[in-house]
């Protein structure tokens, strides 16, 4: 199943009902919204790069904030996030976004956020 934009910048909304399935979502670079999701998800260099700042993960959503882009997926599977790069039109880079990865130029996965500073004190 395939879904995207039909206009740049018009609300992106995607609800998936995977009952024991794994669930793989590429959503576009340019997400900004809420995602809620039932068991432990994974997320690609790509989307920890440039979609990750912009989402709030499994946050509840009040009625004044509905004008965003919105994610539900409802599994029992794995349930992988990827990004779509909008101005390319293909699927990210996977060793393009890696690099900037590991050389810190961007956001850390929440799974793997680690505050090394404990090593600076005396």
């Amino acid at each position: 199943m395939s879904q995207c934009r039909q206009f740049p910048r018009s609300n992106f909304y995607l609800e998936v009902q995977g009952g024991t399935s794994d669930v793989t979502l590429w959503l576009p670079s340019d997400f900004r919204g809420h995602i809620h999701h039932t068991k432990k998800a994974a997320f690609s260099p790509g989307f920890v790069n440039r979609i990750m700042r912009n989402v709030h993960l499994n946050e509840e959503v009040y009625e004044d904030e509905g004008n965003g882009d919105g994610v539900i997926v409802c599994t029992d599977g794995r349930v992988e996030f990827r990004m779509w790069d909008i101005h390319t039109g293909a699927p990210e880079s996977l060793g393009k976004e890696t690099w900037k990865r590991m050389f810190g130029c961007s956001k850390k996965a929440p799974e793997t956020a680690i505050d090394w500073d404990f090593l600076l004190d005396d």
